[in-house]
């Protein structure tokens, strides 16, 4: 019994320890900045412009997205939480600045400007991106269809 007592309080030390460091982490997004700008390629490759800053969305649909508007969007707090984690997860502050090969011409590229706080990160991403970065830019492209396509 005396086992289990110590174990559950020891349990509830460290999830309170977790939470704790989970709120600590989202209260870093108010300074949040993003800037994502995509390329064209020779297919229906969605081209656009989207800054998210101060907790609102601008968004250019340049080619081939539903919508050509430019819409500005205030975002929920989970997704400025949400864009947060998944930049921090997938270490962002550890990717290279560049991932591409020249002498490809049909490849769609994405410009990330990425900022919290005193950091700042830029990438330019067309050729030989490693899989964090993909769940970035996945995430990223889920996010516009969801709060910009969707509402066409």
């Amino acid at each position: 019994m005396r086992k289990l007592k110590i174990y559950g309080i020891s349990s509830l030390a460290l999830f309170a320890a977790s939470c704790s460091l989970f709120q600590k982490s989202l209260d870093h997004h108010a300074d949040l900045k993003l800037h994502i700008k995509t390329s064209p390629c020779y297919g229906t490759c969605a081209v656009y412009d989207l800054t998210i800053e101060n907790g609102v969305a601008k968004y250019y649909g340049i080619k081939h997205p539903k919508t050509k508007d430019s819409l500005e969007v205030v975002l929920p707090q989970f997704e400025l939480d949400s864009i947060y984690l998944v930049f921090n997860q997938n270490n962002v502050w550890e990717l290279d600045s560049s991932y591409d090969n020249p002498l490809l011409s049909d490849l769609p590229s994405v410009s990330i400007e990425y900022s919290e706080k005193d950091k700042m990160k830029k990438i330019y991403a067309r050729d030989n991106i490693p899989q964090n970065l993909i769940k970035i830019i996945n995430y990223i492209d889920r996010m516009r269809l969801r709060t910009f396509e969707e509402l066409q």
